[in-house]
């Protein structure tokens, strides 16, 4: 522990440790809603038409089977729409 406080500078060490800790933290990675244009414009079209992000990955996975890449989890549209 006392390692740690002066690692970080003493006082205030908890506050110093986490912003450390968020910056050596490696960026995270790509949505795949961002890079895949195609399955993104799916996605908003049935997103308009009042699906459920619940529906569309269901319904990804019956009309686009075998070609990962087309799917998505309804975890990842939920993601999608807060950020």
């Amino acid at each position: 522990m006392w390692r740690l406080v002066a690692r970080n500078g003493g006082r205030h060490w908890v506050l110093r440790a986490d912003r450390a800790a968020w910056q050596r933290a490696p960026r995270p990675k790509v949505g795949k809603l961002v890079e895949n244009v195609e399955l993104r414009g799916v996605v908003e079209e049935k997103l308009a038409q009042w699906w459920s992000p619940q529906q569309i990955s269901g319904w990804l996975k019956e009309t686009y089977p075998g070609v990962e890449e087309m799917w998505v989890s309804h975890e990842t549209i939920y993601l999608s729409l807060l950020v």
